[in-house]
């Protein structure tokens, strides 16, 4: 499966258990395959090695492998040198565990290429393969200050605000405020402890809490929002705040409406009082 949000330069496979192996060869892609079955032998640069059982497989471009016969299913995510962090060193076949592992399962679905959330499809990919800089499997550059991270995350907040209704892709958020997208996701966790995708999803909710107090539907402050339509709305609405949109609506009509009957007692009494 090649998701076509990625045209062409992140293909995943999923295979069940059988009887297969790999010819010995060179990786020309960041593979990542996690494994189910017991442990097994492969050759990676001269070394025999076991891959053991249960464990995530990460292999860097350059690599040169083989795998001997063995009964096992995977499911394997091969991504191209364009998607990787500007300077990748070759390193050996890498095994770990997936303890602590980004949730990876709406990239391994997203076969309709997902086009009207690339934002979220880039940034999961991003933190999947920081995920493995970080547990020295792949290599990258510095990350900056903290004060250089806080300009970041200032400047791309004022561009997701600017930019609500539309989806912006990692790529392009990252060119907008001069930062690649692995300092711009890290400087986003170090500084609001959430993605680019999560502060975009909270400032479309608080848009279309909004809405919904002045009056609108819940299907217009989906629109207003740059939601792709109300069961979006609502989903998001509820995770983040714990009710609907409707219920909130005319909680916040409700409320506005008691401010309103407050104000205009109070100006009833002030004027009987001053005479």
């Amino acid at each position: 499966m090649r998701p076509p949000a990625f045209h062409g330069a992140v293909e995943i496979v999923q295979a069940a258990p059988a009887w297969r192996s790999f010819p010995l060869h060179i990786s020309e892609t960041l593979g990542i395959c996690w494994k189910a079955g017991p442990d097994h032998m492969v050759r990676s640069d001269g070394r025999e090695l076991v891959f053991p059982s249960r464990a995530i497989c990460v292999r860097t471009p350059g690599c040169v492998w083989a795998c001997e016969p063995a009964n096992v299913g995977f499911v394997s995510i091969d991504i191209a040198p364009s998607l990787l962090p500007e300077e990748v060193a070759r390193a050996p076949m890498h095994f770990l565990s997936n303890e602590s592992m980004p949730d990876i399962a709406g990239l391994v679905s997203a076969d309709d290429g997902a086009a009207s959330d690339m934002l979220r499809l880039e940034e999961t990919l991003t933190l999947l393969i920081d995920w493995l800089c970080r547990r020295g499997a792949v290599r990258m550059g510095g990350h900056g200050s903290a004060r250089h991270g806080r300009r970041i995350v200032n400047r791309a907040r004022d561009f997701l605000e600017a930019h609500l209704e539309r989806n912006p892709s990692l790529d392009e958020l990252a060119r907008a405020v001069g930062a690649n997208k692995f300092t711009l996701i890290r400087a986003f966790r170090a500084v609001l402890g959430i993605t680019p995708h999560a502060f975009l999803i909270r400032l479309r909710v608080a848009r279309a809490g909004r809405a919904l107090r002045e009056g609108a539907t819940a299907t217009e402050a989906a629109v207003l929002a740059g939601f792709a339509d109300q069961a979006h709305l609502t989903r998001q609405f509820k995770r983040i705040l714990g009710v609907t949109p409707a219920t909130y609506g005319r909680a916040a009509r409700r409320d506005e409406s008691r401010v309103r009957s407050t104000l205009v007692n109070f100006v009833q009494f002030r004027s009987a009082w001053l005479g």
